[in-house]
């Protein structure tokens, strides 16, 4: 993902970010709260884990989702 020096309007930053075809259904599951990243594939039945993968990575690089590793019985990766 590229991201410009300058920018004319803040809306071409936004559109930068969230540039193809799987990021916008990623932010719209993770508005409903934190969740972990099997149930984020579950929800979105269409995309492969390596694409969720690398678009989770890249909204995390931009800061729009942030990755909480949980330590339970059976560690786990939670986004936010």
């Amino acid at each position: 993902m590229k991201i410009r020096e300058a920018y004319n309007c803040p809306l071409e930053l936004i559109h930068d970010m969230i540039r193809g075809k799987w990021k916008t259904m990623i932010v719209y599951q993770l508005q409903f709260g934190n969740t972990s990243l099997s149930q984020l594939r579950r929800d979105i039945t269409a995309i492969t884990e390596k694409m969720l993968l690398q678009h989770l990575n890249e909204l995390q690089s931009v800061g729009m989702v942030d990755k909480v590793n949980v330590q339970n019985p059976s560690p786990q990766a939670t986004c936010r």
